[in-house]
């Protein structure tokens, strides 16, 4: 069976110290997981579900990412972490992937793991996790400097911002510095001479 890698396993595996990037394909056999041709972990162990996804039908990385989104909005603490608890207990689509040797405790089961990507949407849903989505989904989106801005103003939003200008004190214009600090527009604003 396929599995792919959904977070870089930089830890000590049963062949040793490994480094092995996200996206990388692993394929399992009999109860282990290979990555070219070395054992990596058993495929239900703590390892195996943190670093590890089943892959047989493309959404390995999508599985990953869902199945640890879940676990850490569980594991978040606040208020209201025991609400999301409940919704888990009390959701019958969520039964069977709890261990049955724990009648008082959840314990997510190995099947939780392997959950088709529709469950593992309703449960993530069901908990409020943020996580699922694919990177692409998560870059910011370019938006147009804002309208006022002064003429040679330069906005650059995240990794557009050319290397030599990262990290450049605004201009003094205290307009221009409080737009930066109050607005969640562009993450770098530099303020260059008349373009």
């Amino acid at each position: 069976m396929r599995y792919v890698v959904h977070r870089r396993f930089r830890e000590t595996a049963l062949c040793g110290y490994v480094n092995v990037p996200a996206g990388t394909v692993a394929e399992k056999r009999g109860d282990m997981l290979f990555c070219g041709g070395r054992a990596m972990c058993l495929a239900d162990s703590e390892n195996g579900h943190r670093y590890f996804a089943r892959d047989d039908d493309g959404n390995g990385l999508r599985r990953g990412r869902l199945t640890r989104a879940i676990m850490d909005a569980l594991a978040k603490p606040g208020a209201m972490r025991q609400k999301r608890w409940d919704k888990i207990w009390a959701d019958p689509l969520c039964w069977p992937f709890k261990r049955a040797d724990w009648e008082d405790r959840w314990l997510w089961n190995d099947e939780f793991f392997r959950a088709d990507i529709g469950t593992l949407q309703h449960i993530a849903a069901l908990v409020g996790a943020k996580g699922g989505q694919s990177p692409s989904h998560r870059q910011r989106r370019r938006q147009p400097p804002q309208s006022g801005s002064p003429k040679g103003t330069l906005a650059f939003w995240g990794e557009e911002a050319p290397r030599a200008i990262r990290g450049l004190p605004l201009a003094a214009n205290p307009d221009l510095a409080q737009r930066a600090a109050t607005t969640r527009g562009p993450s770098i604003l530099c303020a260059c001479g008349a373009i």
